[in-house]
């Protein structure tokens, strides 16, 4: 009888224990998001991107991407660095792609283009990306105080 309310007492406690780092773990994960530093312009957005994304942190790379834009991590087991070289400011561009997309589910306050250089490499080999690379960023500002936010990016 002795040995059953021992196994009980000891199989509650271990139950116990995996609840309550379950709950801790769920807890840090929804409350430690990355919060990008406020009022950043548009460069110093697409540098703090960069920077999230040579630390392989997908959160970070979406605090600063707009909410139907998905970051992805498949290269991140494969990623030695990625490296910001330039980014210049290009407003004269944001115009005309502003209006050939038509940014309707997108509230926009303020809107810019930045001309990036970067460059990535992997471990153990090239996985079709590996060099340098110059895209257009696409960013918007929702309202005056918002931060900025990368809603797309391409070669157009």
């Amino acid at each position: 009888m002795k040995i059953k309310k021992l196994f009980k007492k000891k199989t509650a406690i271990v139950v116990g224990s995996i609840a309550l780092v379950l709950a801790l773990g769920i807890g840090c994960f929804v409350v430690f998001r990355p919060v990008p530093p406020r009022g950043m312009s548009a460069e110093q957005t697409i540098a703090y991107y960069f920077k999230q994304y040579n630390a392989r942190n997908l959160r970070g790379m979406q605090s600063v991407s707009y909410r139907d834009l998905k970051a992805s991590s498949y290269q991140f087991p494969f990623l030695l660095y990625a490296k910001l070289i330039s980014c210049e400011e290009r407003r004269e561009s944001a115009q005309y792609y502003y209006y050939a997309q038509k940014w309707d589910s997108v509230p926009v306050y303020d809107f810019t283009v930045c001309w990036v250089t970067y460059e990535v490499k992997h471990w153990g080999g090239d996985q079709g990306f590996d060099g340098p690379h110059s895209f257009y960023y696409y960013l918007v500002k929702e309202t005056k105080d918002s931060n900025w936010m990368i809603v797309s990016w391409g070669n157009a």
